[in-house]
């Protein structure tokens, strides 16, 4: 895999990686879409989350399975704190953990990557986690609905994020 810094960070701050893969050529952890806005998500050969689009696609009705497994390794807290400590700043600590899991990603037989053009951006969209965090620690079922952007759905139903696995209880941070 080709790996060249975005634009952004050639002038001095880090925003990502543009890569090019090689291979495969069918990613294991792939989306795929039927007729009757019916969605699945398989990781190999196994179905991790079934889900239905709403008519004016404003969210899905989703059941999670129970089999997807991360393609990333556990991250121990003292390998983060290595990683940190041993960066010179804040645009090395995100060039490093960048490029760890681009490799990560790579290595990984059950995991996303694919042939094609990739950008790997730092960080998150504002909208997406901090705003949502309470709601994926107390409401997170196995089957439900979620609305994307929260289009005037029950407030629960407003998290942008469905996380493909049961989240740890907030007492384990």
């Amino acid at each position: 895999m080709t790996r060249t810094p975005l634009p952004a960070s050639l002038g001095g701050h880090w925003v990502g990686l543009a890569c090019v893969a090689k291979r495969p050529a069918r990613p294991a952890l792939r989306m795929e879409v039927t007729a009757g806005r019916r969605l699945l998500l398989r990781q190999a050969d196994q179905v991790v989350l079934l889900g239905v689009q709403r008519a004016r696609n404003q969210g899905v009705y989703y059941a999670r399975t129970a089999r997807y497994r991360s393609p990333l390794p556990p991250l121990t807290a003292g390998h983060a704190r290595r990683v940190r400590e041993t960066s010179l700043d804040d645009d090395a600590w995100a060039a490093r953990w960048t490029h760890e899991y681009l490799g990560l990603l790579q290595a990984a037989d059950n995991g996303p990557v694919h042939a094609g053009d990739w950008n790997l951006a730092w960080g998150m969209p504002s909208w997406s986690v901090a705003g949502h965090w309470q709601r994926l620690t107390v409401v997170d079922p196995d089957h439900g609905h979620i609305t994307w952007f929260g289009y005037g759905d029950p407030e629960d139903d407003q998290r942008d994020v469905l996380p493909l696995r049961p989240l740890s209880p907030p007492e384990h941070y």
